[in-house]
């Protein structure tokens, strides 16, 4: 039996569940385990039921869980008095929820959905409006106009409820869902792809109907980096969803195919004739590593990344949520909470990642995720890792990635300037156009590199201001150094982007000993393709310093800023074969340069 005593009570939530509808829907995945037919709950099944629930909540009595969920099935199959039986067990032992939800189906409901007092939120089931749609679903569609009045009597009653809207496409939404969706405005609004479709072009269309829906509709925004759950502003997702999904918390499975997660177990309940059967399932750290592998697309908090797949980290695949910077970028801020996504240029080397380290459930796990069902890995990669879609004169086009030509960038700026989010951005732009693996490399570095035989000691005189004995030895070491770590530089394949290099090497030395020397410029790498000065004014780049709130170094403070940014705007040099110079405004505009540069070089190589 499951020691329902032992649950999470801060990440905790109840389904009920309810397998019974009066048709089959063709895109529906449980089937196998529906019983159709029916235009009401069986009283002999919510008898069953009922005394299930009643011996849990006996056993957790006198706690809130965060949501008690009804689905199924059709749970608005329900009549009132089946739902006041339920709605008193639960005031009996006091266990109650902030969010009491039921999935509804607007053409079959058996209880009274205005006046209902017991449930907080309906997700109502729409699908379609279109009539050739609903056919091939085997789907009893509403108009339009009657689910206009049913929702206006919801929002108008004594009671109104948080409303949710589900639809559902194959490879194109029709326009008309996504218009009433923005008329009728409720809070949150779901588009599922159809998880049963396949193929190449399938999942094209998909992700560009994905696109259409988030740029049409009207006060709405996605739910993190998720493609198809939006939210209208300033409201959260489903309580039960975040159980669920987001904390990895605790549930308690009631009714025929439930399934429960009870501390690190995980339980199927069966009714078998008048027997109440559990099959224990995985083990609840295989549940989060699976629930992780669906989520990491969209964004989960970074402690269960830490807990679950801490390796993760060395291969820099994950940006934050709020501002997609690169979590192990040395100025991004973040804890346990923080949520944390894979953005989709890194999917292939994530997935490849993941053939080294975990079963091929897992690997198949992720790969459903974000192929919509299809898991081919010859799909995904075409479509995520060789190809990239652009829209000419309102027409989607088709380009193919290409190899990452030799090139070397160096990035400089102050403190502060933001040369480290411009790098983030550019990269992130790059491999939009650019193939991404083992053969074909976006590399960034940081200098000076402590790993090279002189690096610590040229570390000390760039970022400690330390003379190494006197200005001739510093100048030895720095050359040594430059030589050192332009020979590493030289073996990498592809892209190289360096922030900081040679030129703040140079600035340092001029400004400590009053004059110019060779500190091994041009012996290994004679020529760079682009140097690239990210600009920003003092009082500005100033404000940012302070606002990390760890003390400054030397080149942080006010007089040192003003030099650095002379120096690195007024310097010249055969090695560059380009110099630009990007002012910082705005994350907007350096996104936009980041983008146009991104372009410029794709096309330069094509």
């Amino acid at each position: 039996m499951i020691d329902y005593s032992k649950i999470n009570q801060n990440s905790s939530a109840i389904y009920l569940n309810f397998p019974f509808c009066k048709t089959p829907c063709s895109f529906c995945h449980y089937i196998e385990n529906i019983n159709f037919g029916y235009n009401n709950i069986p009283n002999n099944y919510f008898q069953k039921l009922c005394n299930q629930l009643e011996k849990i909540l006996k056993e957790i009595n006198n706690i809130e869980v965060k949501s008690i969920y009804f689905g199924g099935g059709t749970p608005s199959l329900l009549d009132d008095k089946q739902i006041f039986i339920l709605q008193e067990l639960f005031k009996k032992y006091n266990v109650s929820a902030p969010e009491i939800s039921i999935e509804l189906h607007p053409k079959m409901c058996n209880f009274d959905y205005e006046n209902n007092q017991f449930f907080t939120r309906y997700s109502i089931g729409v699908q379609t409006l279109d009539a050739e749609e609903g056919r091939k679903y085997k789907r009893l569609i509403s108009y339009d106009f009657e689910l206009s009045e049913m929702i206006k009597k919801i929002k108008e009653s004594k009671n109104p409820k948080i409303i949710n809207l589900d639809f559902i496409f194959d490879e194109k939404i029709e326009e008309k869902n996504i218009e009433f969706a923005s008329y009728i405005n409720p809070n949150t609004v779901t588009f599922y792809p159809n998880t049963k479709g396949k193929g190449l072009q399938r999942l094209r269309n998909i992700i560009e109907e994905l696109k259409k829906i988030k740029k049409k509709l009207v006060n709405y925004y996605p739910l993190g980096e998720c493609k198809h759950i939006f939210l209208r502003k300033k409201e959260s997702q489903s309580l039960y969803s975040k159980v669920q999904y987001e904390e990895n918390g605790d549930i308690i499975g009631v009714g025929h195919n439930s399934i429960s997660y009870i501390n690190n177990e995980s339980y199927l309940c069966i009714y078998k004739e008048n027997e109440l059967i559990f099959k224990n399932r995985r083990k609840k750290g295989e549940r989060i590593l699976s629930s992780l592998l669906m989520g990491i697309v969209a964004g989960i908090p970074k402690k269960y990344i830490s807990k679950y797949m801490p390796d993760i980290y060395e291969g820099h695949y994950l940006l934050t949520l709020d501002k997609h910077l690169d979590i192990n970028e040395k100025h991004t801020v973040i804890n346990d909470d923080t949520l944390v996504y894979l953005p989709n240029s890194e999917y292939i080397r994530f997935y490849n990642w993941l053939k080294e380290n975990y079963s091929i459930e897992y690997q198949n796990i992720f790969l459903s995720s974000i192929g919509y069902g299809d898991n081919n890995i010859d799909t995904i990669e075409q479509v995520y890792n060789r190809e990239f879609r652009k829209s000419i004169n309102n027409e989607i086009k088709i380009f193919n990635k290409i190899k990452t030509p030799q090139v070397k960038i160096l990035v400089e700026g102050i403190d502060g300037s933001g040369k480290d989010t411009f790098v983030n951005f550019f990269v992130k732009e790059l491999k939009k156009y650019f193939l991404y693996d083992d053969d074909s490399r976006i590399s960034v570095l940081g200098q000076p590199d402590s790993k090279c035989k002189y690096g610590l000691e040229a570390k000390k005189f760039i970022e400690d201001y330390q003379i190494i004995k006197n200005d001739k030895i510093t100048q030895y070491v720095l050359s040594q150094n430059r030589e050192n770590s332009e020979e590493k530089i030289s073996k990498l394949g592809g892209i190289i982007i360096l922030i900081r290099g040679l030129v703040t090497d140079k600035a340092t030395f001029i400004k400590k000993f009053n004059y110019d020397d060779n500190l091994g410029e041009g012996k290994i790498i004679n020529l760079w393709d682009m140097y690239i000065v990210i600009d920003i004014d003092i009082e500005t780049a100033d404000k940012r310093i302070e606002k990390r709130g760890i003390p400054r170094t030397w080149r942080e403070y006010k007089e040192h800023l003003q030099y650095f940014r002379n120096f690195y705007l007024n310097y010249q040099n055969k090695l560059f074969k380009k110099k630009t110079i990007i002012h910082n405004d705005c994350l907007e505009d350096l996104q936009k340069r980041a983008s146009e540069l991104a372009e410029k070089l794709y096309e330069m190589y094509k």
